[in-house]
């Protein structure tokens, strides 16, 4: 029986991986119950592929969706590229397809009716590992110089290979020789053999590196010495490696299929890396994207922060609207990624609703979904962190870890406030804020309220008094804009901000409204808005990316009201 191959593209970080309280493996939410072998990832957009299914996420690995593909009915994904909108997939027998953009539609290729073990690129370079039930010849590794399109034999072998390609060069073995191309595939160098060669499972060229998975240990030999070490630290002995993954220094492994490892010395020393998995689950094949861990199994997608001080979070959202919040720094601010199912704008709270866009740390939004789902948050870890609130009904977020109410200090010490109250369905009083959650509290007075995961003295709590007023409603519509009672201008939020931040304000009367950012010197160097606007709350954001740090103001003017408030642009 043939095995799948690993085969990717490396790529090099500077960040060295570190274990943290929340490095353990989450299930990806959608993905259960699902067999799938290979994955792929380019940033926002990754594949994942199995038995007549192909997966997508848009939003950096946190939802995943099936897709309806071209591919014929009984094709099996075994091998995935993807770069930007183009996407290439490896079948079973079927041989390549191509899509342009980014999976929607799929065309078969040259490389028709073949099995292929194996994608990855080195540039705008292609290259598959491919063969045929008769391996006749026309089976080894091709090269596709048309994104993927056109593809040419340049080593053919009749028995499958094991094939990886980096930075450094190609790297393949044919049962009995090994061999490396520093130019693409032109030339190939024959290396020196392995002390015991037995049945390879999987090759990897990791810089000047070589490793070399067989039945009998991981071996491995940095170029250009000629000696190959057993790499069997923390190993089982005699383990058998059938891919890695890597990120800077450190190197994962998925050890017979079943048990993933990691090395934080270039594969001196091995530990093992399972925590969260369930006994009896299938590993096969590993991707690491923005600090995080991938891994298809045989029962979906599992993910694991590989990043010190970074977190994969699971939270639930109910079937219509939900009080929720950014528990971590997120890959993405955008409202259409972290929530892409909601079926309402996000709203913010200041004197009234304001529709936004984007959500940020610090702030609680109300969102509409139209099922009960389960969700995940990635990114870094927030352990603290300061909110300020103002008297009156405030909607705060939450931090990474669950924060007892009972440990929220503030400033100025012992700030009086309401009860904190959570929703679903209604309202009910929250005992801690939990990730990804919203709440609302009546404060006394302005003032921050701080959330921290680290131990706090009783003397510098907030005081919670609680009354039998109930926090504002919910939105009553998607849509709903009503006229307000009073003109104005809320603080901006973020702030300090770098490098974008969401302003927002009030319109009782129809007119000509203009919002301006003005620097210290009382120069004009942004135009938000300039319209005649009907009566109501409104939200924009301004992106500074092309403005230097530093103290500006902003300006809200109609024809009976103006107000200018400062904002702190810190890079």
């Amino acid at each position: 029986m043939k095995r799948l191959l690993l085969f990717s593209v490396i790529v090099f970080f500077s960040q060295l991986f570190s274990v943290d309280t929340f490095a353990q493996w989450v299930q990806i939410p959608g993905t259960a119950g699902k067999y799938l072998y290979a994955i792929s990832g380019d940033g926002q957009n990754m594949f994942a592929g199995g038995v007549d299914s192909l997966y997508r996420s848009t939003n950096y690995g946190m939802t995943w969706q099936g897709v309806e593909t071209d591919l014929p009915n009984d094709a099996t994904v075994i091998s995935l590229m993807n770069s930007g909108d183009n996407v290439v997939a490896g079948t079973d027998f079927w041989g390549v397809y191509r899509s342009l953009d980014n999976g929607v539609t799929w065309d078969s290729t040259t490389l028709e009716y073949f099995t292929v073990y194996s994608l990855g690129r080195n540039g705008s370079t292609y290259f598959a590992a491919a063969d045929l039930f008769e391996c006749l010849d026309d089976c080894g590794i091709f090269i596709s110089l048309d994104n993927g399109f056109t593809w040419d034999n340049i080593f053919f072998n009749a028995d499958p290979l094991t094939f990886s390609v980096s930075t450094s060069g190609l790297l393949l073995s044919d049962y009995e020789d090994l061999y490396r191309s520093t130019n693409n595939g032109t030339v190939w160098t024959r290396l020196n053999a392995l002390p015991n060669q037995g049945y390879v499972y999987a090759t990897r060229l990791f810089g000047n590196t070589v490793f070399v998975a067989t039945d009998s240990g991981l071996y491995r030999e940095t170029l250009p010495d000629t000696n190959w070490q057993l790499s069997s630290v923390g190993l089982p002995a005699n383990a058998q490696v059938v891919n890695f993954a890597e990120r800077g220094s450190s190197l994962f492994a998925n050890i017979d299929g079943a048990s993933v490892y990691f090395s934080a010395d270039s594969g001196a020393s091995w530990q093992l890396f399972n925590d969260g998995f369930p006994n009896g689950i299938s590993v096969q094949v590993l991707s690491v994207q923005d600090g995080f861990l991938f891994v298809t199994t045989s029962d979906g997608i599992w993910v694991r922060a590989v990043d010190d001080g970074k977190a994969a979070i699971q939270y639930v959202v109910e079937a219509g609207w939900n009080m929720v919040s950014v528990p971590v720094v997120p890959l993405t601010n955008e409202k259409s990624l972290l929530f892409p199912n909601a079926n309402s704008p996000a709203f913010y709270y200041q004197a009234g609703y304001v529709m936004t866009d984007s959500l940020w740390n610090r702030y609680g939004y109300w969102v509409k979904s139209p099922y009960a789902d389960t969700l995940l948050a990635l990114g870094e870890i927030v352990d603290s962190d300061s909110i300020p609130i103002t008297i009156g009904w405030n909607m705060i977020g939450s931090i990474s870890p669950t924060v007892s109410v009972n440990n929220i200090t503030s400033v100025p010490v012992g700030l009086v406030t309401s009860s904190f109250f959570g929703y679903s369905t209604g309202y009910v009083i929250a005992d801690s804020i939990k990730p990804a959650k919203a709440y609302w509290v009546k404060s006394t007075q302005d003032g921050i309220l701080i959330l921290s995961s680290t131990t706090i003295t009783a003397s510098n709590t907030i005081r919670v008094i609680h009354t039998d007023e109930l926090p504002p409603s919910p939105p009553k519509s998607e849509t709903q804009n009503p006229k307000p009672e009073s003109f104005s201008l809320s603080q901006n939020y973020p702030n300090p901000f770098n490098p974008t931040t969401n302003f927002g304000f009030r319109i009782v009367d129809y007119g000509l409204v203009t919002l301006k950012i003005f620097d210290v010197l009382g120069r004009e160097v942004a135009t938000l808005v300039n319209e005649n606007l009907q009566p109501g709350a409104y939200g924009i954001q301004w992106d500074a990316s092309d403005m230097p740090s530093g103290v500006y103001c902003y300006k809200l003017q109609t024809g009976k009201f103006t107000e200018t408030k400062k904002l702190n642009l810190l890079r």
